[in-house]
Formats: structure tokens, sequence, C-alpha cells
């Protein structure tokens, strides 16, 4: 590989970075949505069985992918930390704090 390879790579790299970034922008607006829904419906910021069966469903896709499962795991469980943080944060807006 040479310098022009790098940069190459470098500028992918990039790229991809961008998506991640507008993709978990868009989770967000999602989770936001789901937050809202729940504050509405006084339900529980966090659901443990679907946080579960979507750790299940991510170490599947991982491995389909060739992706470190262990790695796809601890990247979802902060994602969805994250998710139930805003959707804590969403009820205390709307009083609905359970």
């Amino acid at each position: 590989m040479n310098e022009t390879q790098l940069n190459v790579l470098r500028k992918h790299l990039e790229e991809l970075d961008e998506h991640l970034v507008s993709l978990l922008a868009e989770r967000f607006k999602v989770t936001d949505q789901i937050g809202r829904y729940k504050s509405t419906h006084q339900l529980a910021p966090a659901d443990p069985l679907r946080e579960h069966r979507q750790a299940e469903r991510i170490r599947k896709l991982a491995a389909e992918h060739g992706l470190d499962v262990e790695i796809a795991e601890r990247i979802l469980r902060f994602i969805m930390k994250e998710a139930v943080k805003r959707h804590q944060a969403i009820q205390v807006k709307f009083g609905e704090f359970l």
C-alpha cells in the first residue's frame, strides 16, 4: 500500500462515518417518537424484553456480516441506553415520569 491508497481508504472511512452519524440521527428521531408514545401511554422508558430481543437480533446480524458480535452488542446496548435516557427526559419534560 502506498500513501495515495492510504488516503483513499481514509476518505472512504470519512464517508462511512458520515453515513453512521446520519443513521444515528435518524434512529434517535425514531426512538424519540417512541419515547413520546411511551410517555403519552404511561409506559416505562425501558423495555428489557425488547432490549434482549434486539441484542439477539444484532448478534445474529453481526455474525452474518462477519462483525465481532461482542462489539456489535456493546454498541447496540450503548445506543439503547442513550435512547432510554432520552425517553426518561421526554417523560420528565411532559410531566409523566414513571
